[in-house]
């Protein structure tokens, strides 16, 4: 707005204290700009009285009503213009934190005190950038007013009200009618610190405002905040290629149980009041949204909700009297919680399901003990509903069929514990102890323990690892379990080796999309099953066996593009109708090769190279009402090799695959898609996932079940966007 200023406006620059005198152009206003908010402290008697609104909903906001002319008392319009003599001089305002106020109009009350600026105000200060039609600052009280069209920038936090009061000096005030958008990230932190001053001039700020004032644009994702819960143990996706080449590595952590990872950043809001403080603000009838458009179709409505700055990137919002509203009409209520807006567990009542370790159904709640910046520690108590009932009847089976002579109330109760560290900056350590029965004596059959404690250099990491009663998937095998393993892991990024050249991808087609190489090297003190006669003597086969193996891996890939569409644009009726990211009709395929080698301490190997070519197909764009979405995959993997392991879990059986997978929308946001592997050699289909998903823009939830692992996943997921402007309807 700076470019469609008068070519003579009236600016007071902090400097030396200064007289004030009624300017000689009067300009009219400049057309309106919408309402904004900003930072505030309890109105002050001169604000207007307002009557409370109807509590929110995210909608398309409506134009805010006109500023009405200040009380004659306010502004003295009659009295000439004081001599030079009798003017008072203006306080530097550096003092109070102001870097420059600039208006079409300004004037000064030196009996009240009030700097008075008109039209256009702006106001730079070391919180932010503050616009208004109409600015007062009370050079007693050291506070500030706004009315009418309200904007206040904060780094990335923006919000536009109606009426903004502020003290400069406790750096608290208070927006009313508020719309805006915040970021839980880690700019957050940076944003809400009054002492660091803006890193551009007014004139780039400004021009901010007038991109602010535009529809929506810039659409893009740039992450998701998921929330599982499996039903019957740890999950291996079938779509996990690494788990058929190379069966033993060490993984990340599998899904298992109630969990949350990822986050969501940049967050839109409403609310009736907003209350500031130098920390965060604190709001009362508030709506929330991840969904940069109107209607969102995602959104939490709360009584009153809080939010303090990130430090180190975890903000805290904390909502009281909520719920979870999806599209405008499913309500969840969701409890009264402080919680953090990035990665943690979850807090509610959940019913679980586990037919391995807890003989079916259970109930579940998660307390955080510790939530601190860097530590954070939470408990889950669970109580065995399906067991207690059959211990009741006279049953005497735990899980893993484990049988017990007598019973113990102990055994129909469960615990989850975990613990997340950061004790470095580039230094994470995590431990997850899953008790199956708080019975001391069976301990030692019905629990497990993960505990990894990962150190990052960059382009690789370090990782210590210990492991009680793992589960893991090894494809035609089934479920195997390793007693305990712990062990160093060595492993690399996924780098593209052609970026790092300085070669950049054609913009033509077929197009070469990267040369992705991958590297890992790890050592294991393992005490698994083995069927081998040599290492477990005269016991029944399996039996345990305790082994060391040093195990090598990499692999190159080649993902080469041969078609693609267009995407339609990233708009709500479009592109975004269904989907969190415009889709791209076309065919990719990628052939890679990966080497194993594997020795274990009893003098045996087993070495392979596995070669995969790998084809996906997408068809449609998925803003169609019917069958407008057709993804389809191939992979085949070849292993080629010599020897075998010892054991069981980590023995490569399947070296002839052909992984199959399909998704399909049927009608508007539904889909259903299956995955399955089949060994080529014995005709036989292992590790087959059938999935139903309701997919939207700003959410999806979906439920997966896995007949060879006996485990079901619900998840719902709510995607992270970033964009241009405020957002809503603007």
């Amino acid at each position: 707005m700076l470019d469609s200023l008068p070519p003579t406006p009236v600016i007071a620059e902090v400097a030396a204290p200064a007289e004030v005198v009624e300017p000689a152009i009067a300009q009219a206003p400049a057309t309106a700009s919408p309402a904004a908010p900003g930072s505030v402290l309890p109105p002050s008697s001169e604000a207007s009285p307002s009557p409370p609104p109807a509590r929110p909903r995210l909608r398309r906001p409506t134009p805010a009503p006109a500023v009405s002319p200040l009380e004659p008392a306010t502004t003295p319009t009659t009295a000439p213009p004081p001599t030079a003599e009798t003017t008072p001089a203006l306080p530097n305002l550096e003092s109070m934190g102001i870097v420059r106020l600039q208006a079409d109009r300004q004037s000064f009350d030196g009996e009240r005190q009030l700097v008075i600026a008109k039209g256009r105000a702006s106001l730079r200060f070391r919180g932010g950038v503050l616009f208004a039609d109409e600015i007062q600052v009370n050079l007693q009280a050291n506070t500030l007013k706004a009315e009418g069209r309200v904007w206040l920038l904060r780094g990335q936090q923006v919000a536009r009200g109606s009426q903004l009061t502020y003290n400069l000096l406790q750096e608290t005030g208070t927006l009313l009618n508020a719309q805006g958008r915040f970021n839980t990230g880690p700019t957050g932190e940076r944003d809400l610190d009054p002492s660091i001053p803006p890193s551009t001039d007014i004139a780039d700020r400004i021009q901010s405002v007038e991109e602010l004032e535009q529809p929506v644009t810039n659409v893009r994702r740039i992450g998701q905040l998921l929330v599982t819960s499996a039903f019957g143990g740890e999950y291996t996706d079938p779509s996990d290629l690494q788990s058929l080449t190379n069966p033993g590595a060490v993984l990340p952590t599998q899904i298992s149980g109630f969990d949350i990872r990822g986050g969501v950043q940049n967050v839109r809001f409403q609310a009736d009041r907003l209350d500031l403080r130098p920390d965060g603000w604190t709001a009362q009838d508030i709506a929330l949204t991840n969904d940069p458009f109107a209607p969102p179709q995602a959104e939490i409505r709360s009584a009153q909700a809080t939010y303090q700055a990130p430090p180190n990137g975890l903000g805290s919002l904390g909502i009281f009297g909520s719920g979870l509203v999806l599209e405008n009409s499913l309500r969840i209520p969701l409890p009264d919680n402080n919680s953090v807006v990035q990665e943690r567990e979850g807090g509610i009542l959940t019913i679980g399901f586990d037919g391995v370790d807890r003989n079916g159904a259970f109930l579940e709640r998660e307390f955080s003990v510790i939530n601190e910046n860097n530590l954070q520690l939470s408990l889950t108590p669970q109580f065995l509903v399906q067991r207690a009932i059959n211990l009741a009847g006279g049953g005497r089976e735990l899980g893993n069929d484990v049988e017990v002579n007598s019973v113990n109330p102990l055994d129909a109760f469960g615990l989850v514990g975990r613990l997340n560290a950061n004790l470095a900056p580039n230094t994470q350590f995590s431990l997850i102890t899953n008790l199956a029965s708080l019975n001391p004596e069976n301990l030692s059959t019905q629990s497990r323990i993960s505990s990894d404690l990962r150190q990052d250099f960059g382009f690789f990491d370090i990782l210590l690892n210990y492991r009680y009663r793992e589960r893991r998937f090894n494809g035609s095998l089934g479920v195997q379990t390793v007693q305990q393993s712990y062990g160093l892991t060595l492993e690399t990024r996924r780098l593209d080796l052609l970026a790092l050249a300085g070669v950049s991808p054609s913009t033509t087609f077929p197009r070469i999309d990267g040369l992705n190489f991958r590297f890992q090297a790890s050592y294991q003190n393992l005490l698994a099953l083995t069927d081998q006669p040599n290492l477990i003597g005269t016991q029944p086969s399996p039996a345990l066996a305790n082994l060391n193996r040093f195990q090598l891996e990499t692999g190159l890939a080649l993902p080469i593009t041969l078609w693609r569409e267009e995407a339609l644009p990233a708009t709500p009726d479009a592109g975004l109708r269904y989907t969190s990211a415009p889709v791209s009709p076309g065919l990719r395929i990628v052939p890679e090769i990966t080497g194993v080698i594997s020795n274990y301490s009893d003098g045996t190997s087993q070495n392979s190279i596995a070669y995969r070519f790998g084809a996906d197909l997408t068809l449609g764009k998925f803003a169609g009402d019917f069958f407008d979405y057709t993804n389809l995959r191939v992979d085949y993997l070849r292993s080629t090799g010599e020897g075998f392991s010892p054991f069981l879990f980590d023995r490569l059986v399947d070296r002839n695959v052909l992984v199959l997978g399909a998704t399909q929308q049927l009608f508007g946001p539904f889909l259903v898609g299956v995955t399955s592997a089949i060994n080529l050699d014995t005709n036989q289909a292992f590790n087959t996932t059938y999935r139903l998903e309701y997919s939207r823009r700003a959410f999806g939830v979906s439920l997966s079940y896995n007949p060879d692992q006996q485990v079901g996943i619900l998840a719902i997921q709510l995607n992270d966007f970033d964009w241009q402007g405020l957002g809503g309807g603007n």
